[in-house]
């Protein structure tokens, strides 16, 4: 969702509150947009591939997430988030003109350390030439520097790109996991 949103976001001059609200439209945000703009499910997504990579006390509490939601709007109803949500489009509007202005595109990363046990969830500022910064529609990417794939390692990061939200998608995922389970009895 959030990848949808940026990557749509930067290459247009939209508001941002407008790009969420198409993308509600579109099937691509929780019901409640709020869902996915306070970053939770980035950190929840965090906290799997942080296990995975072997820091398996992981916990959601260890995250550090910065929200897109304004705190005023947190707990309103979704009716009076939507009337007073695009009064805060021009802050970051802002964010994103002054990243554009040292040639960087506004993206919304998790990131997992594992050596210095951390993990953020954050807009962030990256160059035009990060790979995060070429994504467009609803494809996701994953990087991942090791001791052998990136700066510390003399080359660059390994990167995983794809689609990450639509129906087709979104089906495949559903199948996958039902087949798993079935096979697992």
């Amino acid at each position: 969702t959030m990848s949808f949103l940026f990557n749509t976001w930067n290459a247009t001059t939209t508001p941002f509150s407008t790009i969420v609200k198409q993308a509600q439209e579109a099937g691509y945000t929780e019901p409640d947009p709020r869902e996915d703009l306070n970053g939770m499910d980035v950190a929840r997504k965090v906290v799997i591939a942080a296990r995975e990579a072997g820091w398996t006390s992981m916990e959601l509490s260890d995250v550090t997430v910065e929200s897109l939601v304004p705190t005023a709007l947190e707990n309103c109803s979704l009716d009076d988030f939507w009337k007073e949500f695009p009064q805060y489009d021009a802050a970051l509007a802002e964010r994103a003109a002054n990243a554009a202005q040292e040639g960087k595109v506004l993206r919304f990363v998790g990131a997992v350390h594992v050596t210095t046990k951390s993990a953020t969830v954050q807009l962030q500022a990256l160059p035009s030439t990060h790979a995060f910064a070429g994504l467009t529609g609803a494809d996701n990417i994953v990087q991942v520097e090791t001791k052998r794939y990136g700066p510390s390692g003399g080359s660059t990061p390994l990167v995983i790109r794809g689609p990450g939200a639509g129906a087709d998608v979104t089906a495949a995922g559903v199948l996958g996991d039902l087949v798993a389970l079935a096979n697992a009895k």
